[in-house]
């Protein structure tokens, strides 16, 4: 596969979208729960030294997951085109990826008002 940008314009910027959110790279969703998830694992280290190599490997989790979110954008999305008859996908297709897309970057940038809503959950 490759060059499906030009041909698909919106499912390659929702594609990109989502496999940058997944690989954890603000200002996207992904990257509040792994944020949290190292805060978290960072605090616990200075108590225990046991979480020391869980984290690491996290971390290195974490920067694989963006290396082949990169090659999959990459290699789908990007380089010379090898189909000549692909198209756009249906509209209501369209319609959901953008809307997910959308919620995706809302939830990044704005967490506060579902991390709030867990916080009081979680006590009740």
């Amino acid at each position: 596969m490759g060059g499906l940008a030009g041909k698909m314009p919106i499912t390659a910027t929702c594609s990109t979208i989502a496999a940058l959110s997944i690989a954890g790279v603000p200002p996207f969703a992904c990257f509040i729960s792994e944020f949290l998830i190292f805060v978290g694992a960072f605090q616990v280290i200075g108590n225990d030294g046991f979480y020391l190599l869980p984290t690491a490997l996290m971390l290195i989790a974490t920067v694989l997951s963006l290396a082949y979110a990169l090659r999959y954008i990459s290699h789908v999305f990007l380089g010379p085109t090898k189909f000549k008859e692909a198209k756009e996908t249906p509209s209501f297709m369209r319609f959901s990826m953008l809307i997910l897309a959308v919620f995706v970057i809302i939830l990044g940038i704005w967490p506060t008002f579902f991390l709030n809503l867990i916080n009081t959950l979680s006590f009740v």
